[in-house]
């Protein structure tokens, strides 16, 4: 068997070091590889929507934190009250953009949490953006649901309304859906904005009835419809 010699050993082996720094040389030169990124101040909004308002309004704001271009496709709102449209949907590096939020309450009112999805190159998967939405009450009604056992005396029931909200709010209407009911407003005595909603149902029919208070506020008289729901069984 052969055995190389020291010296041929150590040719090999300076050999094979040139070989490695040749390499390493030759990669320095590459450039680094481009990465896609986008950056968003916040993924997380809170919204206080005023009693008055109908709708409500905040902003995302994101930049392209990449080395390439950044191209958003789509974005899409959890909830058809929501409506959201970037600023800019083509971002070269470093480039900054918005997305608008409009949240229309319609007659919401309480907190909700809703989430808006956007799709874009920089990621497999969207960037979920969170709304921690907060709308006053304008009207208390307690409660929202009456019934009549059977066997019980049709005797009328009260419901009570108070108008919560320091705006100008006025009941204009009071309807029920089934005709074999009535419905009427009382003022509370010693109590401004409170009343008695009393509901009157029909003598012996088994049967149930929407009851709705069609209300106007501010000076814009912008509308705002409430139901309760009375049952005789």
């Amino acid at each position: 068997m052969h055995v190389p010699s020291p010296a041929s050993r150590r040719s090999s082996v300076l050999s094979l070091l040139r070989s490695v720094t040749l390499a390493l040389c030759a990669g320095a030169g590459l450039p680094a590889p481009l990465h896609a990124a986008l950056r968003w101040d916040a993924t997380e909004a809170a919204l206080h929507v005023r009693a008055e308002d109908a709708i409500g309004r905040t902003t995302f704001s994101y930049v392209n934190d990449g080395d390439t271009v950044v191209d958003i496709s789509s974005v899409v709102p959890g909830c058809g009250c929501t409506a959201a449209l970037p600023s800019k949907t083509h971002l070269a590096p470093g480039e900054k953009g918005e997305l608008p939020v409009e949240f229309h309450r319609g007659n919401r009112e309480g907190t909700f949490r809703l989430s808006i999805a956007v799709y874009h190159s920089a990621a497999d998967t969207p960037t979920l953006l969170t709304l921690n939405v907060d709308i006053e009450a304008l009207v208390r009604i307690e409660p929202r649901f009456i019934f009549w056992k059977a066997g019980e005396p049709r005797d009328a029931r009260s419901v009570q309304v108070e108008l919560l909200s320091a705006q100008s709010v006025k009941i204009v209407e009071v309807v029920c859906g089934n005709p074999l009911f009535t419905a009427k407003l009382v003022p509370v005595a010693n109590r401004e904005r409170v009343f008695d909603l009393v509901v009157t149902p029909p003598n012996t029919e088994t049967t149930f009835s929407s009851v709705t208070l069609r209300t106007q506020v501010g000076r814009a008289g912008t509308e705002r419809i409430y139901t309760l729901l009375a049952r005789t069984l």
